[in-house]
């Protein structure tokens, strides 16, 4: 066999991601008719993850959630079937915005390299080389969860979802060789995709997705270097956002605006798997005041109302949940320093 050469490597594992992972996973079993508000519950998740795809998760909650997925939702088949599954079945351009700027990569290589860049928006639990024989060429999924469950369940997940991106925006590029997997050598009733069935391989010494000479340098029919490169750039004016730790005030302000009507402290510290007490003492650490985050979530949302829609102020002030109109016109003075009145007349 001739030497293997990589080319790139890069683990994609973080201490803590966004929650989108978990929530493209909730898509899915949303699909089946599962109940993911108990899945949710049962994997003592904040229920805010519901709501909130820019909430960071710990990486080992993140995996307790998986655990309890297997255990639950795919109970029936094997980690790595079950991996299969739910990767075969993603939309990839859900990872956006990374698949919308690869693309129009200039080749397969520098799209699928995107990936290794931004690890805070996608869901791997693996270390990713990509790299190169005299014969083929070869993407390799390491598993870094250090659980046999979770290492099947993780390297069949990402590389179905990696297939099923490359079907998806490189539909000429070379096919695949074969899909190899390390796991699942003595299983023999198999829960499997239909387009990937004549690829799969198990039993393997490593898990690879191996393609024909070529395919890295395979230029895409949607190359464009001013698309890729615009769009490269928006990511990286992203970055800071991402990378950032949550402050326990973007957390209410994002539960505010995703929660209809606009919730009390109660329901938010719910969500949050916090009491009522603990949020106002985490938000008063930070010089902020529940009350003061409420009033500017709920101004933003009059303004929406009053500059797009004939509501009369009071049906507004209901609608927002106020006691009484005047208690309404005293919050968005405080916000804005003019009344509902005088904004409108703008």
């Amino acid at each position: 066999m001739s030497e293997r050469r990589i080319i790139r490597i890069e683990n994609l594992v973080t201490p803590k991601r966004r929650a989108f992972g978990i929530l493209l996973h909730l898509h899915e079993l949303d699909r089946k008719g599962s109940d993911t508000s108990a899945l949710i519950r049962d994997s003592n998740l904040p229920a805010a993850v519901m709501s909130d795809p820019d909430m960071l998760i710990d990486i080992a909650a993140e995996r307790r959630f998986l655990q309890r997925l297997l255990e639950t939702e795919y109970s029936d088949v094997t980690p790595l079937e079950a991996g299969l599954a739910i990767g075969a079945s993603t939309d990839i351009s859900m990872f956006a915005p990374i698949s919308n700027a690869a693309k129009f990569a200039g080749s397969c290589l520098e799209g699928l390299s995107m990936f290794l860049r931004f690890p805070e928006l996608i869901w791997s639990n693996c270390c990713v080389a990509f790299g190169e024989t005299d014969e083929e060429e070869f993407i390799e999924f390491v598993p870094e969860t250090r659980n046999e469950t979770l290492d099947a369940f993780s390297a069949a997940r990402d590389m179905a979802s990696t297939l099923g991106f490359i079907h998806g925006f490189y539909p000429d590029a070379p096919p695949p060789l074969s899909m190899d997997f390390q796991y699942d050598r003595d299983v023999t009733n198999r829960h499997l995709p239909d387009r990937l069935s004549g690829l799969l391989r198990f039993g393997r010494g490593r898990n690879e997705l191996r393609m024909p000479k070529g395919f890295w340098t395979h230029r895409p029919i949607t190359a464009s270097a001013a698309m890729f490169r615009s769009l490269e750039m928006a990511i990286m004016r992203q970055l800071p956002v991402l990378r950032r730790q949550d402050r326990t005030s973007h957390l209410v302000t994002r539960q505010l605006r995703a929660l209809e009507p606009i919730a009390s402290l109660e329901t938010v510290a719910g969500q949050l798997g916090l009491t009522a007490r603990t949020l106002s003492r985490r938000l008063a650490d930070e010089g902020v005041r529940f009350s003061a985050l409420q009033d500017e979530v709920m101004v933003g949302r009059a303004k929406l109302y009053i500059r797009h829609s004939d509501l009369s102020l009071s049906q507004i002030s209901d609608i927002l949940g106020y006691s009484e109109p005047g208690a309404f016109t005293r919050a968005f003075k405080r916000v804005t320093g003019v009344s509902p009145k005088s904004w409108e007349c703008r």
